[in-house]
């Protein structure tokens, strides 16, 4: 006997559309939609229970599905409705993030017996124990992670009418204590990149990279995407106009924000020495690549930083250091010069000053100033 309806995986997830034949299509049948199942022995299970069982209509409004099964499109790229509407508004979002989000989802809450209770029915004390619950045996960073995944699902699902009400409005996150980012000294920067040598890093390629970090303030996606034809060394400028984004996606660098950088003589000449021992040097090649073209990834940009820190006898563990601190440290250091913070902000790419206000570390010796500037009030 022919069975009343068809499958087929997509991604990881089985989805199944009625067969016209079954008499049980209520509309055109041609769509396809999600069993919530990684196997097709679950998938079938998941169909006869659907069918036959009487629990369940075989096209179930989202008010009446449980949370779990109304979140099986969420962060899968393709099939996620809240990526889907992003994209056509214009707003960015990477298929990075997407999977990330897809891993908490499927880690933190999705195991959980919130997943099971019916979306129209969930109350915010049930967001509230979920909360607690995760709490438990999670940071709080990770809680308030995994909790706004919640959150967005909810918020798309009222957004789109399918329910009339949202249970996670009004919980906040949780408290965390930020431990600060971690910035270099000048002396240490001088330490790292001598004028002759590479020591501590390994080779020309990680010496020039992170030299370029420390001097430019360029995040890691727009280091890795850099390529020959952004940069004019007779006007001495870089042109930060992509950024990578993980796997083989590239697009704008973040906030859709490019940019000019102005380069300094020094930085100039090492890249043009990198250049010279670069086999790939084409327009379009990346700076940073191997010999056969593919740029470096983020395995090679995080071992390259931590073996030239232990060679360089830093602390950098407890000191929270990491390769994003040289745009903290790079940013602090002109500002406390006396530039004007709207120009660094241009360089650097940000659009907002509170922003920057986060990127900058006033150590004692920045703030010694503030007495001699007390005392000058009583000086005749």
């Amino acid at each position: 006997m022919r069975r009343p309806y068809y499958l087929i995986r997509r991604g990881e997830y089985w989805y199944y559309r009625l067969n016209r034949e079954s008499g049980l299509v209520k509309n055109d049948g041609h769509t396809w939609h999600t069993t919530g199942c990684k196997k097709r022995k679950d998938a079938e299970s998941f169909m006869e229970d659907l069918l036959f069982s009487g629990n369940h209509s075989p096209e179930k409004p989202a008010r009446h599905q449980s949370f779990r099964q109304y979140a099986v499109p969420f962060f899968n790229w393709g099939y996620c409705p809240h990526i889907r509407r992003l994209r056509e508004e214009g707003k960015s979002i990477t298929r990075r993030h997407a999977k990330i989000q897809r891993q908490r989802l499927e880690k933190h809450i999705l195991t959980d017996p919130f997943a099971d209770k019916r979306l129209s029915e969930i109350s915010r004390a049930d967001v509230l124990d979920l909360r607690s619950r995760l709490l438990a045996k999670n940071s709080p960073a990770t809680v308030n992670k995994a909790m706004g995944i919640v959150k967005v699902i909810f918020r798309e699902a009222l957004y789109r009418e399918e329910i009339n009400r949202d249970p996670t409005e009004g919980v906040g996150k949780i408290k965390e204590r930020k431990k600060e980012r971690g910035v270099f000294t000048g002396k240490e920067l001088k330490a790292f990149f001598p004028d002759h040598g590479y020591d501590p890093w390994q080779d020309i390629y990680d010496y020039t990279c992170f030299y370029l970090a420390a001097v430019t303030g360029l995040r890691r996606g727009e280091i890795l995407a850099l390529r020959w034809k952004h940069i004019n060394f007779e006007k001495q400028v870089l042109i930060v106009s992509e950024a990578w984004k993980g796997g083989n996606e590239f697009g704008s660098p973040k906030w859709d924000h490019s940019r000019i950088v102005p380069l300094s003589s020094r930085t100039v000449n090492k890249l043009l020495q990198l250049q010279s021992a670069s086999i790939r040097i084409s327009p379009d090649d990346f700076v940073f690549c191997y010999d056969n073209g593919l740029h470096f990834g983020e395995t090679w940009w995080r071992k390259r930083f931590c073996r030239a820190m232990d060679r360089a006898g830093i602390n950098w563990r407890s000191r929270n250091l990491t390769p994003h601190s040289f745009r903290h440290t790079i940013n602090t250091i002109v500002r406390n010069s006396g530039h004007d913070p709207a120009k660094i902000r241009a360089v650097l790419g940000w659009m907002d000053e509170t922003v920057q206000d986060n990127y900058t570390h006033w150590d004692l010796d920045n703030l010694k100033a503030w007495a001699d500037i007390v005392d000058e009030i009583w000086k005749d």
